[in-house]
């Protein structure tokens, strides 16, 4: 006999949800903005372009 596995449910007070909710705050990067700043905080430490 087969079991299959269950999915938990994401509602409002999941941690999943309230996850997804704080990192929506944030603006999505364009991808040579990310590339630029990743390189800057690698290059040079700079702890700013990391943040």
């Amino acid at each position: 006999m087969a079991r299959t596995a269950t999915l938990p449910v994401i509602n409002g007070e999941s941690g999943l949800a309230r996850y997804l909710a704080e990192i929506r705050k944030f603006p999505m990067l364009e991808p040579q903005e990310e590339y630029m700043l990743a390189k800057r905080w690698r290059e040079h430490d700079d702890s700013d372009a990391a943040h």
